[in-house]
């Protein structure tokens, strides 16, 4: 019977109905094949799908075979593959050299806003058949522009297929997962249905809701001090994620297959990965250099040495609103020996900067040298305090930054720092001219005018309002204009001493040594081949190794053999990873000449990109998120690599490294609340732009410093690593669906046809070990709901556990098979003595059933401030039934509009006491679009009893 449940739930999950035409099947690996046909069930189910096979598990090929068959047998006319800038040239390579596909289909920038609307344009006269969207994750923020404008051109062809490619589905939060697939689902606010847990009873809602009430709950745990209930996270997710998600892992290759096997038989394990932590130190000679800068320069420091500033102290009270140096004498002293401390002692100056430009709004007189607690006691709006505790918070984004930057290169905090000095004496310009210009329209007003402040002021003067540039009265009635000028001199004086810093560390650079040193010895013991890839988080560290290195490394032809490549130059990619990776990327014109042996880059090649030909990496910098390890090492350790082992070496100081991690844990533990407010890919300091710098996740910190710390350990780098790939546990591959295919793989055509043919309705007892668990449900069974919604008339089937024990109430998916699963041994036959009213167990456990298969949550939470405004509506236009017209919202489109809607009201209510009449319109014009769609309820048609588990 468990194979029979197993059957019913995960029916999608069996191929054997579908089928890839030979030429395809014989040039892929088993699971490719599996995968492929999975993909193409979903499709045609669902109309749309994600593949998150681990990196370097060929994604692209997978695709491409779904392709294939689209063109082939569903005759689709118009296909997009829509994919990151960087990797447009390769999917046109792998179609054609791999699948030998040339046409029918059209690859687009996601970047490409241009191309993406003219493609838009053709929908008029042909509807697209797939889409295709490689690195999903980069659009998994449902705010930014490219989401949206991507949402509108699936919205546009509502009978397209979506395929969504992504190694890592899940980057910050399990919200990211639901924005992917609204994203491919066109909007959709509906999904399936899930058991939720709660204190009270289990209920059944739909997934895309329960995800967000489980990251409500994390949130509330972690606020709490408390570890997230990671179980009920797994038991939920899985329940979702099984409808829209084909993964598969090295590791469950590996469990499943054995290793790759091909089309001929023969059978291929994955390189293992070695991973090496590589300390350096720093000198004396540099420690004492450090001190002299200090020093000699105390009288920026109120004549106070910071290095004796206690670290902790120091960052509690730069967590005010007066410039740090105003608070110096308050900051504790410490016992602890920083002397020869490098790290420590420029951060002690760093955290000096009181950065007052990204905060000109607590220099008005009312909050200026106020404590957060101060604060707390004034009565703002909403928008005001969250603006006011955004502007208090984001030096600590400013510490992280420079902090890591620090760590990176001092070449790459310096950059920082003079774009800092070149920004503060802007706004000191645009200060003397009367205005307070807003930190983050700078460098858009610098792109557009220049250097030429009375430009602006011109073009103010003359523009329509919606045109003008944002520039605030410097009124010394409201702001403390002469404080706000004294520490912008502060921070300059600061950046001075700063620079001086990065001059003495420049000039005798240890870490720099320590590189070359263990370059040049990878190159010569040549473990696994004589080609290295170097990676580092930041473009000015690519390029301050582009100009330093070659004079550092003892080899005659290491500047001919070495490209260096970062986002500032992209144009240039393809070209230098065909020559670092010929045999991986097609490069049938490189030669000894011209080939490349030693490659720097930044995280621009970290997604997609196949270089296999290597075999050795080198991590520049610390990693501050371990998976990024993952992302990386999955640039060589990929189907055809040729190296039995590939090597890792991570650079990190040998000294201080826990105190450090820590210290940059507690400063990202103060930024998720800026995060909102400056966006995750914007430059904060001017420096080159690099997402994937932001958008490291503060959740579970704990977790991820001990990973990282153990990454860095000799005796357990290579093992930390490797669990690290081995997944997380609900992304990895059900052991569920993994028990029935082996079943159908190993069981002969009788057993298959006995087991399946259980008939319905069928009792069984529990296996032996739930039997005795005092948990375990007297009676478990098995429902399937089928029916359609009313006005679309789309059908639906719906597979929930009910228990039975002293209520009647449906279980987790999960947790059922938990009871149901049996082993081996548990094979016996018995006679069916079950002493049950097996009749009044149907009813009830059918009742419940279909009164949560057919039950749907409002799409559209009603708070106070919305019954304000349905109050107002309620008295304006009374003939506007909007109440009720939100019930028919269906899509995330109409829910966003909506949602303006009622911030306009409720800005209206607030400022005139009542709606205006543009309001009122979009209100009317709203209901009329809604009251299109007449709300399209489930309506069961059938419900059956299949299983029934008795204890």
């Amino acid at each position: 019977m468990y194979m029979k449940t197993l059957y019913e739930l995960y029916a999608d999950e069996i191929v054997e109905d579908t089928e890839l035409s030979d030429e395809t099947s014989n040039i892929l690996f088993d699971f490719q094949q599996r995968n492929a046909k999975l993909l193409l069930k979903k499709l045609e189910k669902y109309g749309l799908a994600m593949l998150a096979d681990s990196v370097g598990l060929g994604k692209t090929i997978t695709a491409g075979a779904v392709i294939k068959h689209f063109i082939e047998e569903n005759n689709a006319k118009r296909i997009y593959v829509v994919a990151p800038a960087s990797l447009t040239e390769q999917w046109r390579e792998d179609l054609a050299k791999v699948h030998n596909l040339f046409g029918g289909f059209e690859v687009i920038s996601m970047q490409d806003m241009r191309k993406i609307e003219k493609a838009r344009f053709i929908d008029q006269y042909a509807p697209v058949d797939l889409f295709v969207i490689d690195e999903a994750h980069n659009l998994r923020n449902d705010a930014s522009q490219r989401h949206q404008e991507l949402l509108d051109w699936f919205s546009e062809n509502p009978d397209s297929k979506v395929l969504l490619l992504t190694a890592t589905p899940i980057n910050n939060s399990l919200t990211d997962f639901v924005n992917q697939i609204q994203l491919a689902a066109k909007g959709s606010l509906e999904s399936f249905p899930v058991v939720f847990p709660t204190s009270k009873k289990n209920e059944v809602i739909d997934f895309f809701e329960a995800v967000k009430r489980l990251s409500s709950e994390m949130k509330q745990s972690e606020n709490r001090g408390e570890k997230p209930d990671f179980n009920k996270v797994n038991r939920i997710m899985r329940q979702g994620l099984r409808h829209f998600l084909v993964r598969t892992t090295r590791k469950g290759i590996e469990r499943e297959f054995g290793g790759l096997q091909g089309s001929d038989g023969s059978m291929k394990i994955f390189p293992k990965t070695s991973v090496t932590p590589s300390p350096y130190n720093f000198s004396d000679d540099l420690g004492s250099a450090i001190g002299n800068v200090i020093n000699s320069n105390l009288h920026v420091f109120d004549d106070q040495n910071p290095r004796k500033l206690d670290v902790d102290s120091l960052l509690e009270q730069t967590q005010r609103t007066k410039h740090p140096l105003d608070l110096i004498n308050e900051v504790a002293r410490t016992d602890a020996d920083y002397t020869n401390n490098v790290f420590v002692n420029v951060f002690q100056v760093l955290l000096l900067l009181g950065f007052s430009p990204y905060r000109s709004e607590t220099y008005q007189h009312r909050f200026h040298g106020k404590t957060p607690e101060e604060l707390k006691q004034f009565k703002l709006s909403p928008e005001e305090s969250f603006s006011l505790q955004s502007q208090m918070s984001v030096h600590n984004m400013m510490r992280v930054t420079l902090l890591k930057r620090l760590e990176s290169s001092q070449y790459a905090l310096r950059k920082s720092l003079e774009n800092y000095q070149r920004k503060l004496e802007y706004f000191i310009q645009t200060l003397d001219k009367g205005h307070i210009i807003k930190f983050k329209d700078m460098q858009e007003i610098q792109n557009k005018f220049g250097d030429d402040l009375d430009a602006v002021l011109q073009h103010n003067e003359t523009a329509e309002s919606d045109d003008q540039i944002s520039l605030i009265p410097a009124d010394p009635e409201k702001y403390n204009i002469a404080a706000l000028r004294a520490d912008l001199e502060k921070d300059q004086a600061l950046i001075t001493v700063l620079v001086e810093l990065c001059q003495a560390l420049g000039a005798n650079d240890d870490k720099l040594n320590a590189f070359s040193e263990l370059l040049t010895r990878i190159i010569h013991e040549q473990k696994s081949g004589k080609k290295v890839l170097v990676f580092s988080y930041y473009a000015d560290t690519i390029n301050y190794l582009r100009e330093t290195l070659p004079s550092f490394v003892a080899l005659d032809n290491f500047s001919q053999k070495s490209a260096f490549t970062s986002g500032e130059n992209k144009a240039n990619i393809e070209n230098i990873v065909k020559r670092f990776s010929p045999k991986s990327k097609g490069g049938v014109d490189v030669t000894d000449e011209n080939s490349i042996d030693y490659l720097f880059a930044t995280d621009v090649l970290s997604e997609g990109q196949n270089l296999q030909d290597c075999g050795t990496l080198i991590n520049f910098d610390l990693h501050w998120n371990p998976v990024r390890m993952i992302q990386r090492n999955g640039r060589i350790n990929r189907l055809g690599s040729e190296y039995e082992s590939v090597n890792i070496y991570n650079m990190h100081p040998e000294t201080n490294l826990e105190s450090y991690l820590k210290l940059v844990s507690r400063l990202k533990q103060k930024i998720d609340r800026i995060k909102h407010t400056i966006g995750t890919d914007q430059s904060i300091l001017g420096e080159a732009e690099n997402p994937i710098e932001y958008i490291d996740d503060v959740e579970n910190e704990a977790a991820q410093q001990s990973t990282t710390l153990n990454l860095y350990n000799k005796e357990k780098a290579t093992e930390t690593f490797s669990s690290l790939d081995d997944d997380e546990e609900f992304l990895s591959e059900d052991e569920y669906i993994l028990d029935l295919r082996r079943f159908i793989k190993d069981a002969s055509d009788e057993d298959k046809a006995r087991v399946f043919g259980i008939p319905t309705g069928k009792w069984g007892y529990l296996p032996e070990t739930s039997r005795q668990d005092v948990l375990a449900p007297a009676v478990l069974a098995l429902t399937r709901a089928r029916g359609k919604t009313t006005d679309s008339e789309t059908e639906f089937e719906t597979h929930i556990f009910v228990e039975t024990t002293e209520t009647t109430q449906p279980v987790e998916t999960i947790e059922a098979l938990k009871y149901i699963r049996a082993d081996v041994n548990d094979t016996d036959r018995r006679a069916d003595k079950i002493d049950a009213d097996r009749e009044l167990i149907k009813r009830r456990t059918l009742s419940v059933a279909k009164n949560q298969a057919i039950k749907r949550q409002s799409p559209f939470k009603v708070t106070p401030s919305i019954t304000r405004v349905l109050d107002a509506l309620a008295i304006t236009i009374p003939e506007l039934n909007v109440r009720q017209s939100l019930n028919n919202i269906v899509t995330k489109q109409d829910q966003r509009s909506v949602k303006k809607l009622f911030d306009a009201a409720n800005r209206d209510l607030k400022s005139q006491g009542q709606l205006l009449p543009n309001t009122i319109a979009g209100f009317e014009k709203a209901v009329r679009k809604l009251e299109q769609y007449d709300g399209d309820e489930k309506e069961v048609t059938a419900i059956e009893g299949l299983l029934y588990y008795a204890k």
